[in-house]
């Protein structure tokens, strides 16, 4: 008899632990932009203000969660397999969420008041909402997988082998960057042979798409048969 999937309980456990702590990150950063709306100097609306604050959340959760589930799940009977299905399924729903309610937020702005004028074209919400989202999005899921990686590394291999997912991890970051910061893309065209700030964005879409599951790969093979510390 087949045994019953963990998957959708772990993928709903971790979405619902990960969303409570977002909400605390998402007062904060309100806070800090309703700070700067009164002393003046916010200079984009409240979604491109999120962007980086949210990148650097992300990529931390990556790093001090990950571990600190399979170790819980596994020790209570669940699978490595299933562990990762739902700990990977989590972490797209929380990237979702998030830039969700971060563009709805935005969207009110937008009704109730005009924001001040927009810093960037990346997360320009007048051109497309969906596309400014599903850039937040993807960035941020981007941060959380790395940081994820860079979890699993030392849990599994400790130091010094652990440093080279830290680099793997950059890699990943860099590449991201490259692929949906215009103004980085602006400073590599003079570094590289090729111009990177002339990517589509269908290509970014789908550059990102396959590096993100290619890092996903790497941590299932790296967790498949991991070591857990009972301790």
């Amino acid at each position: 008899m087949k045994a019953k999937s963990n998957i959708p309980k772990v993928a709903f456990d971790l979405f619902a632990l990960q969303l409570a702590w977002s909400f605390w990150f998402m007062v904060f950063v309100l806070l800090a932009y309703l700070v700067m709306l009164a002393i003046g100097s916010a200079h984009s609306d409240f979604l491109n203000f999120a962007y980086r604050p949210a990148k650097g959340y992300m990529l931390v959760i990556g790093i001090s969660s990950a571990s600190s589930f399979l170790t819980f799940y596994v020790k209570h009977g669940v699978t490595r397999r299933d562990c990762f299905a739902g700990s990977a399924i989590a972490s797209v729903l929380h990237a979702a969420t998030l830039a969700a309610i971060l563009g709805i937020g935005t969207g009110l702005q937008h009704l109730l008041f005009q924001p001040p004028s927009q810093a960037s074209a990346l997360l320009d919400v007048r051109e497309s909402w969906l596309s400014a989202l599903l850039i937040f999005g993807i960035n941020i899921l981007t941060y959380y997988i790395a940081g994820w990686l860079i979890s699993v590394g030392f849990y599994r291999n400790g130091w010094p082998l652990g440093i080279g997912f830290i680099a793997l991890a950059l890699l990943i970051v860099a590449a991201a960057n490259i692929f949906w910061e215009s103004d980085l893309q602006g400073r590599l065209s003079r570094l590289l042979p090729l111009d990177p700030s002339g990517i589509p964005p269908h290509i970014s879409y789908l550059g990102t798409i396959v590096m993100l599951g290619l890092a996903l790969a790497i941590i299932r093979l790296c967790t498949r048969r991991i070591v857990i510390r009972m301790k």
